[in-house]
């Protein structure tokens, strides 16, 4: 398993690969053979349908875990990409003007209440506050005739 790794970089000898690799298997030849106590442990789980122990250590050989996009599909989820973002900039509904007007009201509440000056705003940004709440209320208004 780990050896068909160590083939595809290329990077040791192939000569070399079969050498420790053959060592390898020789020495864990003379191991315990760890699928036996896999197995046992699958029997104590008392499931309906065990599945054999060698056949759980080799259920992911054949998976394919990384796998290099092709440029045309990388090109495909960035189309898509982008189409989702202006859908959802197109679901955005309008806010209506008094929805602005309770907003401002209570960003100014919310700066009034703040008494441990933990938020230090210029009076200049409450001024503007305050006279865009007002343009807001006279197009309110406006509109309602």
């Amino acid at each position: 398993m780990i050896c068909n790794c160590w083939r595809k970089t290329g990077i040791l000898l192939e000569d070399f690969l079969s050498k420790l690799f053959l060592y390898k298997e020789l020495d864990q030849a003379n191991e315990p053979d760890i699928t036996d106590n896999i197995q046992e442990l699958i029997i104590q789980l008392l499931l309906d349908q065990p599945m054999d122990a060698q056949e759980y250590v080799i259920a992911d050989n054949n998976l394919i875990t990384t796998e290099i996009p092709t440029d045309e599909k990388i090109i495909e989820a960035v189309k898509n990409c982008d189409c989702i973002e202006s859908e959802e900039e197109s679901q955005c509904k309008p806010i209506l003007l008094a929805e602005v007007l309770r907003f401002i009201c209570r960003i100014l509440t919310f700066l009034e209440q703040q008494s441990d000056s933990s938020f230090n705003v210029d009076d200049s940004f409450i001024q503007d506050l305050e006279k865009l709440q007002k343009k807001v209320n006279l197009k309110h208004v406006a509109s309602k005739y």
